[in-house]
């Protein structure tokens, strides 16, 4: 995990921390102080300042993006090169450049890869990563009104 801001403690790490195989292995943040709080409370195995750390951790499969809006395009980007698959919270980028740079970077990853890797859906245990990205508004009591009366 790269950043530990409260859609992660409040809503995404209490319902990972529930499932059960799933290993919690690295967590990452900026100044390193909430990645050892938020770290030793959902029992991940290593904190780090340096999310780099979490990119090159051969045991990592997954990792998710919760940082800053501005930084989410950049770090998609070295994740997928990472050969890692993402999960990035919305918004997947900020404008038309940087989700270019998404959508290059895919491409060329993509090409290096067995074909054919557009064919069905990727499983997760692949090496062909996989991109999602989150929205979370659908769980706001809003959305919820709007679902229940509509």
């Amino acid at each position: 995990m790269v950043g530990a801001g409260l859609f992660a403690q409040g809503t995404l790490l209490p319902v990972l921390k529930k499932i059960k195989g799933i290993n919690l292995r690295g967590i990452s943040t900026v100044t390193g102080t909430k990645a050892r709080h938020t770290g030793e409370k959902y029992g991940f195995e290593y904190i780090s300042s340096d999310y780099k750390e979490i990119l090159f951790d051969k045991d990592i499969d997954l990792v998710l993006i919760l940082t800053r809006h501005g930084s989410h395009a950049k770090l998609v980007c070295e994740t997928l090169k990472a050969k890692k698959h993402v999960f990035v919270e919305k918004p997947l980028c900020l404008n038309e450049n940087e989700l270019n740079e998404i959508v290059d970077t895919i491409n060329h990853e993509l090409s290096a890869m067995p074909a054919p890797w557009n064919a069905e859906p990727i499983p997760m245990g692949s090496h062909q990563p996989v991109l999602m990205v989150g929205f979370n508004r659908r769980f706001s009591p809003y959305a919820q009104w709007i679902k229940e009366h509509f």
